[in-house]
């Protein structure tokens, strides 16, 4: 664990290298390692015993001098703040608010100056991140750069455990770095162009979330010659856009090339195996997109907002390319073995790849768990777009998520747009959590199929080592005994699948209304089976020379 010095070192060495230049701090005793690591970093430390006046002078500076970093100690301190916040909320003014905090074992019982600080601004910031007394040095410093990128106050609360400093500590001050700004400047967009075209073996990733950079994105990989690392929640494989796509990446990560640039577009890729292989590689990490996803604390350079204009940017280099056609090949090996892997039977694979790859939807809405990862590893043609509420994760609120993305067509501008034919793909779990959803659905009137996977229960655990533990299926897998289809037979008509032809006959059919789709799995068989696919995959990528 980083002490206390080192965690409000990075995060305030992170300030300064975004632009904070002056920090506005009023004495207190839990806010030691933040005004030590102010004076130690070179920082214009001011000291001001009314808090109130501080936050006033902060807001006076941000305007002229940049973002300003405000300082306090805990409890009631940074309550003197507020009216100086409101009025840099109203105004867009960057001020960083930076609370020292007491740790969670002091917290809500009652221990002196100390009161619940996470929502101490509440509306009145423009965001508010929590880092507690566990948090590495690496992680303050990641999340201090997003709150720089904030157009607008943030709230930053810091929590240290006593002794808050130990007598003669210092801590090496690191040297100024570049920082992300709030929006991409020349300088940036011009540093991740030179990277690119001194790249040989570059790669694209492209997660969650793309922010309407597709043709931007794809554009870009053709003309560099670079593949695309697709996680199908960034739907390009569904697209109909022509670009080197790499489908079936969990498969193929032991053989594949090892790139010397990565540059990662949208949220972070679903499946764990990616996100551990994308972690633990060498080359520079390059992230563009609105919001900063960098859990592995390894990105080199973030370029916030949209990143169409950064993609456009980019030109070959004149080294030539030389792995590409390995990446396709891994990537065609790969998906003959999961394709044959899926051409019988009725199992959870089967129903990802069906689902995508019938044409009578326009917008398909994937679950996060076990769909979208069955979707990833199973699914690689269709025409449709995609969509997934894959910031939080959750299961709930998919079917209203649906029969939005049905009401709204296909984005449509229109004060009546036409509705669009819509298909949710979801799990029993998943369909329990929104049942109003499918209320709602039928008062809509929209287009929707609802095509649950009927496991009976939670079957995403059975790949983890809880599974092995007594109380795995009482507590994790939690078997519903709910019967789906009398469920839903009380909103809307309702098929029930247990053969493979009729679950294939019952996705072509159009979507006119209303309707689920109740496909019955069997859970441990689908497991074998999938575990089964994969090892074929991973053998059929061994064996490209």
């Amino acid at each position: 664990m980083s002490s206390n010095l080192e965690r409000a070192g990075a995060v305030l060495a992170a300030l300064r290298d975004g632009g904070v230049r002056t920090v506005l701090a009023s004495p207190g005793s839990r806010s030691t390692p933040l005004i030590l690591a102010a004076l130690e970093l070179g920082l214009d430390l001011r000291m001001l015993v009314d808090e109130r006046s501080a936050a006033f002078v902060a807001l006076g500076l941000s305007r002229l001098e940049g973002p300003g970093a405000l300082v306090c100690t805990s409890g009631s301190a940074g309550a003197h703040w507020l009216p100086a916040l409101v009025e840099a909320n109203a105004t867009g003014a960057r001020v960083l608010a930076l609370t020292a905090d007491r740790p969670a074992a002091a917290q809500y019982v009652g221990a002196p100056q100390t009161v619940d600080q996470t929502r101490l601004f509440g509306a009145h910031v423009r965001a508010a991140f929590a880092l507690p007394e566990t948090s590495s040095a690496a992680h303050c410093r990641l999340v201090a750069l997003e709150a720089l990128a904030v157009p607008g106050p943030a709230h930053l609360n810091l929590s240290f455990t006593e002794p808050v400093w130990a007598s003669g500590e210092r801590f090496a001050a690191p040297a100024p770095r570049p920082a992300p700004r709030t929006q991409p400047a020349t300088p940036d967009v011009d540093a991740l162009v030179a990277a690119v075209r001194r790249s040989r073996r570059g790669i694209f990733v492209a997660g969650a979330h793309l922010e309407g950079c597709e043709e931007q994105l794809v554009g870009a990989a053709r003309r560099l010659g670079w593949p695309i690392v697709a996680d199908a929640a960034s739907g390009l494989r569904f697209s109909g856009l022509e670009a080197p796509l790499v489908h079936r990446t969990e498969v193929i990560l032991a053989h594949a090339p090892k790139p010397d640039l990565v540059v990662r577009v949208g949220h972070v890729p679903t499946t764990r195996a990616v996100q551990e292989w994308l972690a633990a590689l060498e080359a520079p990490l390059w992230l563009l997109g609105s919001a900063l996803h960098d859990p592995s604390c390894r990105a080199e350079a973030w370029l916030p907002g949209p990143a169409g204009a950064a993609l456009t940017s980019l030109e070959p280099g004149e080294s030539p390319r030389a792995d590409l056609p390995r990446w396709l090949a891994l990537d065609r090996a790969a998906g003959e073995a999961l394709d044959a892997a899926t051409s019988e039977g009725l199992w959870e694979g089967v129903v990802a790849r069906a689902t995508l790859g019938t044409s009578a939807a326009d917008v398909v809405v994937i679950a996060s768990s076990m769909p979208i990862r069955d979707v990833d590893l199973f699914a690689a043609s269709g025409r449709a777009r995609v969509l997934v509420n894959r910031g939080a994760n959750g299961i709930d609120g998919l079917i209203s998520t649906a029969a939005g993305a049905a009401l709204r067509g296909s984005g449509s501008s229109a004060p009546s747009p036409t509705p669009a034919p819509t298909t949710v793909l979801l799990g029993d779990l998943a369909f329990r959590h929104d049942l109003s959803g499918l209320l709602s659905a039928a008062e809509l009137g929209v287009p929707l199929r609802v095509v649950v996977v009927d496991n009976g229960g939670g079957g995403i655990f059975g790949y983890l080592p809880i599974a092995a533990h007594p109380a795995f299926e009482r507590c994790f897998l939690t078997p519903q005994h709910t019967d789906v289809a009398a469920l839903a037979a009380a909103v809307a008509p309702v098929t029930v699948v247990t053969e493979r032809d009729a679950l294939f006959q019952a996705l072509e059919r159009p979507i006119r209304g209303l309707e689920v789709l109740v496909v019955r799995v069997d859970r441990e068989a689908s497991q074998r089976r999938r575990r089964d696919a994969m090892e074929a995959a991973r053998t059929a990528a061994a064996s490209v020379p």
